[in-house]
């Protein structure tokens, strides 16, 4: 009976150290799904921030813009030409009438 004894002793404590393992693992196991389930959630807004900085780079844009100081208004020099033609012409319509 002793030899019997001392086999389930030894198996108890061979059942405790699994248990001990198991519940660390476990514990892993859960520190690991909230990191993943945190990476995913980092992954989401990166992503979110690439589509909208990829939009905001590559996609469609309004060509309007202000009216800038030096050599950007040399384009615009035809048009104010003939705004103020036109208006000297309706001003001299108005007089010679």
């Amino acid at each position: 009976m002793c030899e019997k004894d001392a086999r389930l002793i030894e198996y108890k404590d061979t059942i405790s150290q699994l248990n001990m393992t198991i519940k660390s693992q476990n514990e892993i196991i859960l520190s690991l799904k909230e990191t993943i389930a945190s990476n995913q959630e980092q992954m989401r807004v990166m992503t979110e921030k690439i589509d909208y900085l990829t939009n905001k780079l590559f996609g469609t844009s309004s060509e309007k813009s202000k009216t800038i100081e030096g050599q950007y208004n040399l384009f615009d020099e035809a048009e104010q030409e003939s705004v103020s033609a036109n208006e000297s012409d309706t001003a001299a319509s108005v007089l010679f009438r």
